[in-house]
């Protein structure tokens, strides 16, 4: 069920963190909702556009290597169906619980992939999720960037994967 995963790329981050993003978000939606996620090719206009109303988790990621930040966002329309799933009962998009529940989403992705960071050899540690409303495009727009668009079951979920633009990052990404 599912296309192979896709990114649109502002500009290059080193392929091994692309692939490990991908294949841990795609893998940890998958344990979350128990249905395998479709990631569609998108392009940053696409995101900000559906992102315009919704809601943003950050958290980052902070180590020797590369500084890295992952933002998940979710349309206006697709959160109600995320309460839904964390609280077994659907909660108005008015109500704080709102960002609890983007918060821990984000926080369960991010473990996911923290772990499989370690894995390739990324000593990191990460950020304690902070959720935010805005377009999810141009949050950290002047970065080297990846965007990931995943349809799972009712919702669809927008990653954004950035760089900070230190002497140190330019270095891991041959600037």
């Amino acid at each position: 069920m599912g296309s192979p995963v896709q990114a649109v790329c502002d500009t290059a981050l080193p392929v091994e963190v692309i692939q490990c993003f991908k294949s841990s978000l795609s893998d940890a939606l998958r344990d979350v909702w128990g249905d395998k996620p479709e990631c569609v090719r998108q392009d940053k206009e696409a995101a900000s556009e559906q992102l315009e109303e919704g809601l943003v988790g950050i958290i980052s990621f902070m180590g020797q290597a590369l500084p890295l930040s992952m933002m998940i966002g979710v349309p206006k329309s697709d959160v109600e169906n995320i309460t839904e799933k964390f609280f077994s009962v659907r909660v108005p998009y008015s109500d704080p619980r709102i960002s609890d529940a983007i918060g821990e989403l984000s926080n369960i992705l991010a473990g996911d992939v923290l772990a499989r960071l370690e894995n390739i050899g990324f000593n990191t540690r990460m950020s304690l999720p902070t959720v935010v409303c805005g377009p999810l495009a141009k949050l950290s727009a002047h970065q080297p960037a990846e965007f990931f668009c995943f349809q799972v079951s009712d919702v669809t979920i927008w990653t954004k994967i950035c760089t900070a633009p230190s002497r140190r990052s330019r270095r891991v990404l041959g600037r």
